[in-house]
């Protein structure tokens, strides 16, 4: 049997007449912890026994309970700090983030404190388990643990041991922080050395004999714990870093999904001269939640910015694109529309619209309808592009004209007139003035005169089955 194992309780062991012991979680140079049962109550607790392996030992083989005291300066007055301590915590019970005290008193010669039962494994297990978070998990599942420690050192209380062996993931996924067995000072610092240093989380100050603890060495280890669930890896002993820092900055890692800024906050929490850090966790908490907010703001600026300009194009867009009279110039003066002679089911379509509602425009005039434009003296190519956009078709009738040959010469339907979209503009084209026939060199032969042809009768205006010319 380890001595450890000799010192703890054994399982079955009554407290109090109330708390029934059943094994050991945990044990540390300061106190062992144990998982019991509440038998008022009937649930499970966690019972966290003062025990300074420095100071006391127990033969728990042979049934022994009471500790005996080897080291008895000031001990008594180390029990009642540590109630004392127990008392203050108690009046955070309802402090999200921090474990419940529901008990506290004294046995066996030492002191015990009853605290809630929290499921759920470690925070160092969880990252193990299920690698590194992402930043905004982790700002977002810290923050309840940055209140509750903030009350704590309200109460006068520096937990002096936070690492993610001491947090809890529950079940719903927040974050506990648990065991404050090193939460109180015990006849100066040199005699628990052992107890407060944790590699990776204990500040330089907490390896000195008379260095200077206070919330900035709490500040320290929440930061370091925030670098092992950013990074997966814990920063380098605080020892080894003052001789060689070779912690690798979270400025460095890509991968950590998280703001420059928001990582410079984290790196200053873990700087090794103490005045370098913040002072106390309300700076700490004030530098995240600014930098968040700011970022916050400025990503809502720019979606809000990006979303204004292209609702903006769009808008423009549409209503060059679909709305009556604001396409091109169609010559005349007048615009050409964007979705007139569409089908009802294509246009309803691009416009978004059910084809209920695009009847109703198309009743309202505000499809259907387009004016004509004036395309004479254009170029048959250019006219035919004029009333292709403006919805309309045109009909080509080629005539001898004195205009260039391809010109527009007269259409059947007046400028500006309104008309149904899909028309038909009948248009007369030049055919170019014909050239007259070179004089022959020798006389022509007598010939029998031909009869006269007889004159053309000439197009009526408007008449667009009467034409005698070309049609195209």
């Amino acid at each position: 049997m380890k001595a450890s194992e000799k010192r703890a309780l054994l399982p079955g062991t009554v407290l109090k007449e109330r708390y029934i012991l059943e094994n050991v979680s945990g044990e540390g140079s300061f106190g062992i912890t144990y998982i019991g049962w509440d038998l008022l109550l009937e649930s499970r607790v966690a019972v966290k026994e003062f025990f300074p392996v420095s100071r006391v030992n127990r033969n728990a083989e042979q049934g022994e309970q009471d500790v005996y005291v080897f080291e008895e300066e000031d001990y008594e007055q180390s029990l009642r700090r540590y109630l004392e301590e127990g008392k203050r915590l108690s009046r955070l019970n309802q402090v999200e983030g921090i474990v419940s005290i529901r008990d506290f008193f004294y046995a066996n010669h030492t002191a015990y404190i009853i605290m809630e039962y929290i499921e759920g494994v470690s925070l160092k297990t969880h990252i193990e388990q299920n690698g590194p978070m992402q930043g905004n998990v982790v700002m977002g599942m810290m923050s309840p643990v940055l209140d509750a420690l903030e009350k704590v050192h309200e109460n006068g209380i520096i937990h002096r041991d936070i690492s993610p062996d001491n947090i809890i993931v529950t079940k719903d996924n927040k974050l506990v922080l648990v065991d404050f067995g090193s939460a109180r000072q015990v006849d100066g610092i040199d005699r628990s050395l052992t107890v407060m240093v944790k590699r990776g989380y204990s500040s330089p100050e907490q390896y000195r004999s008379r260095g200077e603890q206070g919330a900035w060495s709490d500040v320290y280890a929440i930061c370091a714990t925030m670098y092992f669930m950013l990074s997966g890896k814990a920063p380098d002993e605080a020892i080894d870093r003052i001789l060689d820092d070779e912690t690798k900055s979270l400025l460095d890692m890509k991968e950590v999904q998280l703001s420059k800024k928001l990582k410079k906050a984290v790196m200053k929490g873990i700087s090794l001269r103490y005045n370098e850090r913040y002072q106390t966790v309300t700076e700490l908490k004030k530098a995240l939640r600014d930098t968040g907010e700011k970022e916050k703001k400025l990503k809502k600026w720019w979606k809000v910015c990006a979303v204004s300009v292209l609702g903006l194009v769009a808008v423009i867009w549409s209503f060059w694109r679909f709305y009556p009279g604001a396409g091109e110039e169609d010559g005349s003066g007048h615009r050409t529309g964007g979705i007139v002679g569409l089908p009802l089911q294509t246009a309803s379509q691009w416009l978004f619209f059910s084809d209920q509602v695009v009847k109703e425009m198309v009743a309202d005039n505000r499809i259907n309808t387009v004016r004509v434009p004036d395309v004479r003296e254009k170029k048959l190519a250019k006219a035919k592009k004029i009333l292709s956009r403006s919805g309309l078709k045109c009909k080509v009738v080629r005539v001898e004209s004195r205009e260039k040959e391809n010109t527009v010469v007269s259409q059947n339907e007046e400028p500006g007139k309104e008309c149904e979209a899909g028309s038909r503009i009948v248009l007369q084209v030049s055919k170019g003035t014909p050239s007259t026939p070179a004089p022959s060199v020798r006389p022509p032969a007598a010939r029998t005169p031909a009869p006269k042809p007889k004159p053309k009768p000439k197009p009526k205006q408007g008449n667009q089955n009467k034409y005698d010319g070309i049609i195209e």
